[in-house]
């Protein structure tokens, strides 16, 4: 079980967890939101932090990533 699946509510279903777990994340950072990189990287979610090659927060096919987003949508490119 991933670290992240701590922070989910009684009853929420797990496929959440990511999902409130970056949002607090975001908190702590103060970022402007976590977004998404669908439809070029539909397994990308990150703390947007208005420029794409300031380091954040990655989570990126299942593991979670300290980087920018910039560089990793030049390596799909």
């Amino acid at each position: 079980m991933k670290c992240y699946t701590n922070y989910l509510e009684p009853g929420t279903h797990e496929s959440f967890a990511i999902e409130i777990y970056m949002d607090k994340i975001d908190k702590v950072l103060n970022t402007y939101g976590v977004e998404s990189g669908y439809p070029e990287i539909p397994s990308l979610e990150y703390c947007n932090t208005g420029e794409m090659y300031n380091t954040t927060i990655l989570h990126y096919k299942g593991k979670l990533y300290i980087g920018d987003v910039g560089s990793l949508m030049e390596k799909q490119g």
